[in-house]
């Protein structure tokens, strides 16, 4: 009891040293946190104005609106907005969900790690594998990378669900386990297309063929609810996305020209080498595997040498190397030719695939190390020291920034790195020649009403035909109604391109514009998750009934 104890005041304690940090009204100088916070302000306009779910940012490109959220994952502007609604601060709101990722993150690794090695030390020492390898450390306070924060606080959850699989005639963990895996599934997709093949094979690798295949109806009824839960995300996103630049932010020029300095993968302080005919290294920070993962790699080396080896051992192994080899240059045909590939979009990003490999790995070799004494007392100690060092090191941030909740919601860029939620058509040039709400091609009054973002209401007056010019980028989804009619939106001007614009006829005109979800492509998505919700009711209810009828207590957890 007092070693467990220990642990978690241990875990507690580093978690918090780093922490501490997100504790804060001003956010982390980062590559992209600033971008985080104008979406999680537009978020939040996007749910007040009635967007359910929120799809189109009212008020980024310069008021003229984005689809942004048809594109970028959910789950961490949902957890800010609701941040923001308990503290009234977008700052904080965006600092405070990191942090609540953060510890999601550290203490679901240590506590998934307990249940695997029934050892607090070494569930302590797993969840430090885990939170304070560098690059972990690097999303969260060089990177500020919100959907793989998000990401990095479900995978451990995900991992525990599948841990106790066979609890799934428990209407709780039916409940819990549908929660967690829709929440993984609407984090980062990067992310997600690297991990979720690797964890699927590792489940079908590392678990007994009766332990699968006990209540696999259950199961599979449980992934198809959740799987279908998402789509108001996942369709929209693959099937709308070719209306708007994403394919050029993941083109095949700017993924080989983002491969990380190899030889700082294993040291942050090599000089940098370019590759001869290779692709140009063009990474802006520090991607390093680090002390403490070369640690393991080392460890999961020695351990796959003895004769206590297993199967899972060589695959996280396996897994570490594949990630390290698809970093090095030498992978270019693989990234240019392979479609899942330039999903992922930087070669970099698979460092995260390193992290939780060798967490993974880690777990599975202590059985082994545990065997013998020493060499595991020097290498724990070791690794222990060197976690201490990269929380000392990566674990701050490297200076503030701070605006007013005002700039927030007023943000005029596009948040984003590449621009790539700009609808296409739309051109910026010709558009902010214009920047009135409203404009008229000839003579004539305009009276605006009601004006959100998402909705517009107003009233015109002309003595002859002209064209209303909206401070609206057009996006399908967008209706017009002309004196409570459906009226055709001119989208395709050439003089003000991809901009909402109506041609009215002479006399007084009541005119109504708003964003909906009432296209084909969102209709099908969001019937398709109520579906999902609905055959997630259907299974808890039949959970429900089976428990009552049997009488019998919740499946004992094991492996």
């Amino acid at each position: 009891m007092q070693s467990h104890r220990l642990s978690w005041l241990i875990l507690v304690a580093l978690i918090l040293f780093s922490g501490r940090f997100f504790l804060s009204t001003q956010l982390f100088d980062t590559h992209d946190l600033e971008y985080h916070a104008a979406r999680t302000a537009n978020y939040y306009l996007a749910l007040q104005q009635g967007q359910i779910p929120p799809r189109w940012s009212p008020n980024l490109n310069y008021s003229f609106g984005l689809p942004t959220f048809m594109f970028a994952y959910p789950l961490p502007y949902f957890a800010a907005t609701a941040f923001f609604l308990l503290v009234g601060s977008i700052q904080l709101s965006v600092n405070l969900a990191l942090f609540s990722f953060w510890c999601i993150g550290s203490f679901g690794m240590f506590y998934y790690a307990k249940v695997r090695t029934e050892h607090n030390f070494y569930a302590l020492l797993v969840a430090l594998s885990y939170f304070a390898a560098p690059y972990s450390l690097l999303v969260f306070f060089e990177r500020g990378a919100f959907g793989e924060a998000s990401f990095f606080a479900l995978l451990p959850l995900v991992l525990l669900a599948i841990h106790w699989q066979n609890n799934i005639r428990s209407p709780w963990y039916l409940l819990g386990s549908y929660g967690i895996l829709l929440a993984f599934l609407l984090t980062h997709p990067q992310s997600l297309v690297a991990a979720v093949p690797i964890v699927v094979g590792w489940t079908l690798l590392g678990y007994k063929k009766i332990i699968l295949l006990k209540y696999w109806r259950q199961k599979v009824f449980l992934l198809v609810s959740v799987c279908l839960s998402v789509q108001f995300f996942w369709i929209p996103l693959l099937l709308e996305a070719k209306q708007t630049y994403i394919s050029e932010a993941i083109s095949s020029t700017r993924l080989l020209h983002s491969f990380p300095v190899f030889s700082r993968l294993f040291w942050p302080t090599v000089p940098a080498v370019q590759v001869i005919a290779g692709p140009m290294l063009i990474t802006d920070f520090t991607t390093t595997l680090g002390v403490s993962l070369l640690l393991l790699l080392a460890g999961g080396i020695f351990v796959v040498t003895s004769k206590k080896r297993t199967i899972t051992q060589f695959f996280w192994l396996a897994i570490i190397l594949l990630s390290i080899f698809f970093m090095h240059p030498a992978a270019s045909f693989f990234w240019a030719h392979v479609g899942s590939f330039k999903v992922i979009q930087f070669p970099w990003r698979l460092l995260s695939v390193s992290v939780f490999a060798s967490s993974l790995l880690f777990i599975e070799c202590l059985p082994v190390l545990s065997k013998h004494r020493t060499i595991r007392l020097a290498f724990l100690s070791l690794f222990f020291c060197v976690s201490l060092a990269n929380l000392v090191v990566w674990g701050k941030p490297k200076g503030y920034i701070s605006r007013s909740d005002y700039d927030w919601f007023e943000y005029f860029g596009t948040a984003s790195s590449f621009d790539e939620f700009i609808p296409r058509g739309f051109d910026h040039e010709e558009n902010l020649r214009v920047t009135d709400k409203l404009a008229l091609s000839t003579a004539g009054e305009t009276i605006i009403d009601f004006w959100s973002g998402s909705r517009m209401l107003y009233r015109v007056t002309t003595d002859e035909s002209t064209l209303v010019l909206q401070k609206t980028a057009y996006f399908p989804g967008w209706k017009a109604y002309l004196n409570g009619n459906e009226h055709p939106i001119i989208h395709d001007s050439p003089e003000y391109p991809g901009r909402i614009t109506l041609a009215l006829p002479p006399g007084s005109h009541t005119v109504e514009v708003k964003f909906t979800n009432q296209t084909p492509i969102r209709q099908v998505a969001d019937t398709t998750s109520v579906v999902g919700l609905g055959l997630l009711f259907i299974q808890v209810g039949s959970a429900v009934v089976w428990r009552r009828a049997s009488g019998t207590p919740a499946p004992h957890r094991s492996r």
